[in-house]
């Protein structure tokens, strides 16, 4: 039988002897309504209770939600978010989940440094040790609520797997783009707050439910988490039984008995209080009365913050026109004809022999089909076998009037060894930054360059310049022009870049590098993988988007979908890992062995996944369905890995009537 709220204070104020908590005193708040006090049995310190007031829940400067910082300030129990009373105090071991200390670890800007390779003044990355001490504590917390021991309903553990996910893209974000100094603290505490949240979701299943299950279960101890205050009576009761600290707000009333009065500590002595962003919008329709249900307004704020923060995405590659289901009749060799005016003039005679034979005419070279319409072995990188076999048999295609469009340089113009190829190159490793940053970030103009586009952009003129083409300027050469311009403004205006210098100094990893370097051979093949493998993992997840809908999907599925993807290169991850980070040493995964080489068998798990993903892609062979890689032989295996690589470059030249770029072969001997 419970206790009533009133005998269960009656029995606190007793006396020590009856209770084991708190010295059995009994707390009192008495800066709320006149008619108002707050008591805890079992909790050892008072907290400020956290109006939120309209238009405050908002985030401070210290990154944190002031008054409203769950992780670290007792908030109103809910039901709905039960869980946020179950987060470990600092330093707390409860049955093995802890709060590390560094998931509180105060940020600030002077952690910040600014990035010199990325181009843009005021971008830059978080302090690296400091990244490192959040990112093992988050490790941490990812492998306890791996092991947690979740309710047998399927949906358990959908929330934590969502703050899981959430995480990781902002991890990703943390150390993959370049932002602001305050940007970047934001983004570090919000890791920190979702990794306490999670923390406090495996304390919850691991200890409390199962608590909550036993009716005769009394907690003998307190737990060593964060707490709740409450009006309700029944609840106050359930978190006493289950050794939760909390705070009852009750009217006072002569039957309530006062031990000790402590004086309530403010929010401001461990928060900041200054405004920042972003913040819950309560002047919204409809959300006026949101701060009021406390189980409602944390996902909303959470909402908020992933819309500001962290909704950066691979922009959309535009579908090319479509072409002609007839093929246009052949041109007919040109014949030269008389003008009309001299129709009737009599035919020239053949000179004699013995006069002065006539200048031969130039010999035309036969000019090849651009490789984006006709696939031609690379002389630099190693394209794999089964990629160039399924890129050569989808022939020449028709040339179409939309331009190829591509996320990153094309590999054709970085791999030639002189002449301009060298200019881009040199170029490419200053700007590199710059186009990695425009990737994924929302706010950067990001789409894709045609060819034309990329040529200007390697060439390096970013001299703004507003003047109107001439009158004459019509048809291509007005495109010419307006390609360039449109060039000039991105890198030179919206990245800051500076025009190109033949004597400047670029980076590789750790080498430094000069205009005469850039030819040597293994160099250019590094140069030329890069370009392979970003514009390959780019129009792989961009041709998912456009054959799954996965644009269309909620945040959450859009992430899932593109982690699914991106696990065939990256073992974990978000969608954010299109650019492989080899100077920090991280993995690439993905491999193209087939027999009869050595360790062959070492590529299943790339194929595993490669056809994992494409088993939501319509037209899917019926051969590829429900394969089991694991019992293939050899010759199966080669037989699988063509067909699927073989659908993939079906699928891509259907939607953009180009051929898309192969992964490459990693260079031996790197670094």
């Amino acid at each position: 039988m419970y206790l009533s709220c009133r005998r269960l204070t009656s029995r606190l104020a007793a006396g020590p002897g009856d209770l084991k908590w708190n010295d059995g005193r009994l707390a009192v708040q008495w800066n709320m309504d006149l008619r108002a006090v707050v008591t805890t049995p079992n909790a050892k310190w008072m907290p400020e209770f956290p109006v939120a007031t309209p238009g405050q829940i908002i985030t401070r400067a210290d990154g944190r939600w002031g008054p409203q910082e769950f992780t670290i300030w007792p908030q109103l129990f809910a039901r709905e978010v039960a869980h946020h009373a179950c987060i470990p105090t600092p330093e707390a071991n409860v049955s093995g989940v802890r709060a590390l200390e560094e998931l509180y670890e105060v940020f600030d800007e002077r952690m910040w440094h600014p990035d010199e390779a990325c181009g843009v003044p005021d971008l830059g990355f978080f302090d690296v040790e400091a990244r490192t001490r959040l990112f093992g504590a988050v490790d941490k917390c990812f492998d306890r609520w791996r092991s947690a021991s979740v309710g047998g309903r399927s949906g358990d553990r959908g929330w934590g797997d969502n703050l899981r996910l959430t995480i990781l893209r902002g991890m990703d974000q943390l150390t993959r783009l370049p932002s602001t100094a305050r940007r970047a603290v934001l983004l570090a505490v919000h890791i920190q707050r979702l990794a306490l949240e999670l923390c406090g979701l495996t304390v919850f299943y691991e200890i409390v439910k199962s608590r909550m299950a036993q009716p005769a279960f009394f907690a003998q101890a307190v737990l060593p988490v964060r707490g709740a205050f409450t009006v309700e009576p029944s609840i106050a009761q359930e978190l006493f039984r289950l050794g939760i600290p909390f705070w009852f707000i009750q009217p006072w009333t002569k039957q309530v008995r006062v031990v000790e009065v402590g004086w309530p500590e403010p929010v401001r002595t461990k928060l900041d209080i200054e405004l920042s962003y972003p913040r819950l919008d309560t002047t919204a329709e409809g959300m006026d009365g949101l701060i009021n249900h406390p189980g409602r307004w944390p996902y909303k704020m959470q909402q908020e913050v992933l819309k500001t923060l962290l909704d950066n995405a691979l922009p959309p590659l535009p579908l090319p026109a479509p072409i002609a289901s007839v093929a246009p009749p052949a041109k007919k060799a040109k014949v030269a004809h008389p003008p009309k005016s001299a129709a009737r003039a009599p035919p020239i005679v053949a000179a004699s022999s013995s006069t002065t034979a006539p200048a031969a005419a130039p010999v035309k070279v036969k000019q090849l089909p651009p490789p984006f319409l006709l696939h031609s072995p690379s002389s630099t990188v190693q394209v794999p076998e089964v990629w160039h076999k399924a890129l050569t048999a989808a022939g020449q295609l028709p040339r179409n009037e939309s331009p190829a469009l591509y996320y990153w340089p094309p590999p054709f113009l970085l791999e030639p060894e002189k002449g301009k190829a060298s200019h881009y190159r040199h170029n490419y490793l200053r700007i590199r930054g710059f186009c990695r940053q425009r990737l994924v970030d929302k706010q950067v103009n990001a789409h894709p360059l045609n060819v034309w586009q990329w040529r200007d952009t390697l060439w390096g003129d970013y001299r703004s310049s507003e003047e109107e083409p001439r009158a004459e300027v019509k048809g291509r050469n007005l495109e010419r022009h307006k390609s360039k311009q449109a060039s000039r403004a991105l890198f030179g205006s919206t990245g800051g870049l500076p025009s190109y210098d033949a004597s400047a100094v670029v980076q590789w990893g750790e080498r430094t590098l000069t205009l005469q370097d850039v030819d040597e051979a293994g160099l250019r093949a590094q140069i030329t993988w890069e370009a392979h493998e970003v514009n390959w993992r780019c129009e792989f997840l961009e041709l998912d988007s456009i054959l799954t809908g996965s644009r269309h999907l909620t945040t959450f599925a859009r992430w899932e979908r593109e982690v699914e993807v991106c696990s065939v290169w990256s073992p974990q991850g978000s969608g954010l890992r299109v650019v492989p980070r080899w100077e920090q040493r991280e993995p690439n995964t993905a491999t193209w062995g087939r027999p009869p080489s050595l360790f062959w068998d070492d590529s299943i798990p790339t194929l595993r996944q490669f056809l994992a993903v494409m088993q939501r892609w319509p037209g899917l062979p019926e051969e590829l369905r429900r394969v089991t890689l694991s019992a293939l032989q050899p010759d199966a295996y080669a037989k699988v890995q063509e067909a699927a690589v073989a659908f993939y470059v079906r699928s891509f030249v259907s939607k953009y009537h180009r051929l898309p770029v192969p992964p490459a072969m990693c260079p031996a001997n790197w670094l």
